[in-house]
Formats: structure tokens, C-alpha cells, sequence
């Protein structure tokens, strides 16, 4: 079985971690990537990656404990990445990216999100046009709602995920 990716998007206060928590609860997850538009913290100007960040394309600063990548990748580098750190069969979960063309589950109100690329399903109080999933569900999402809701997506995990083999192509 290929590594798997599932894609959670939606605007802010929506429901999301409450529901990509709830998913990783259900599920072993390999990965997760977290998207955000926030700045990540500057680097200080002095130190051994400040220094290397102006002469080098990409900087990596890794500890015991994990590390922090900087530079301008592309956002498929990720999914390579993190398909190459999962197993075969594991799960890589990612939230946010919305605009990014790939398969994905959109929690909120159908006429906002369903227009977005790629969303298979939509979570939330109203349905989505024809042709795409739907799990109804109050907004914001509860803690009640998100279980629900991950479990219904754990029904339908091949419609609403993708594999690397799905990048193909892709802009």
C-alpha cells in the first residue's frame, strides 16, 4: 500500500486542528505538515545558519530532537519529504494549503470552500454541489462534530486522499 495524504483545509476558527486531532487519535499518522501564512521565527543574523542563509540556496539546523528547514522549496519538496520520512502504507496529514491543487477534505460552509482546488468533500452545515462528498456538520466544529467527522472520513479515506502518484503533472 503507497503512503497516503489527507489533506484538512478551511479558514481560521473553523474546526480544523480539533479535527486533524481527532483524526490522529483514530489513526497511526506518520507525518504532518502544518501550512500557515505566520512568518517563521527570524533567524539571528549572527549565528552559523543566519550567516549561511545569505550564500546558501536552502538551510537545514537540526537537533537531538527534530530540525527547522528554510528556502524557497516548492511546496511538492514537502510532500516528497514527507513521504520519503512514512512508512509504505503510513499517513502523512497535512492542514492548511488551500489553495494548492491536490485532493482535499474543506470543513466550512460549502458555497466558501468548495470552490477551491481539489476539495473532494466538504464539512459542514450545507451541502456541496453535486459530484463531491459531504459530512454534515456544525460549525465550528465540536469536539463531538470533529470525531464524527473523522470517522466519517476514515469511510472514506481513497475518495478524499491522494498519493504521490497524484503529483504528477501538477503545477
Amino acid at each position: 500500500m503507497a503512503t497516503r495524504f489527507l489533506q484538512i483545509v478551511g479558514w481560521s476558527g473553523t474546526g480544523k486542528t480539533r479535527l486533524v486531532t481527532a483524526l490522529g487519535q483514530l489513526l497511526p499518522v506518520a507525518v504532518y505538515l502544518k501550512w500557515t501564512h505566520h512568518a517563521l521565527p527570524a533567524e539571528r543574523e549572527q549565528s552559523d545558519t543566519g550567516r549561511m542563509s545569505s550564500l546558501a540556496r536552502l538551510t537545514a539546523l537540526l537537533a537531538p530532537e527534530g530540525g527547522l528547514v528554510r528556502g524557497p522549496l516548492h511546496w511538492r519538496h514537502w510532500y516528497l519529504a514527507a513521504a520519503a520520512w512514512a512508512p509504505p502504507d503510513g499517513l502523512c496529514l497535512i492542514e492548511g494549503g488551500k489553495r494548492l491543487p491536490v485532493a482535499k477534505v474543506a470543513v466550512g460552509e460549502a458555497s466558501e470552500v468548495s470552490g477551491w482546488p481539489g476539495v473532494r468533500a466538504v464539512i459542514g452545515p450545507s451541502p456541496p454541489p453535486e459530484g463531491m462528498a459531504w459530512c454534515a456538520a456544525p460549525l465550528p466544529l465540536d469536539g463531538q462534530a470533529a470525531e464524527a467527522a473523522a470517522r466519517w472520513i476514515l469511510e472514506h479515506l481513497e475518495v478524499v486522499s491522494f498519493t504521490l502518484e497524484a503529483l504528477t503533472g501538477l503545477p
